[in-house]
């Protein structure tokens, strides 16, 4: 993603998981990615709004925090469902701030803990 993005803020739940992504992004090259240790259920509200949002685990119903800190206009994708069974949502939220939810594909990703 910091290859397509100005900017990558990323979260992760277990702190040791968070450091060892920071030391080893880093020394790679990869000067425009910052990991914070947290819940990525509550997203990064000092850092919001953002143009996109991506889930890269599974939530049973989308969180507001994440609805809320997307940009009008920006996009976020999520899965949502249960530990066996998601739908990938696309989350589009126009210029006046107005919300859109699109169903797209049948996919597993593992849940938000």
């Amino acid at each position: 993603l910091s290859l397509l993005c100005h900017f990558v803020y990323s979260i992760e739940l277990d702190t040791k998981l968070a450091r060892s992504a920071a030391e080893r992004l880093h020394p790679l090259g990869y000067q425009n990615i910052e990991i914070h240790q947290g819940d990525g259920q509550n997203g990064l509200i000092a850092y919001a709004p953002f143009d996109k949002i991506i889930a890269a685990c599974a939530v049973p119903t989308l969180p507001t925090s994440w609805i809320k800190q997307l940009k009008n206009p920006g996009i976020g994708v999520a899965p949502v469902g249960s530990a066996a069974e998601q739908i990938l949502y696309k989350i589009k939220k126009n210029v006046h701030g107005e919300t859109t939810l699109e169903q797209d594909i049948a996919c597993v990703f593992v849940p938000l803990i």
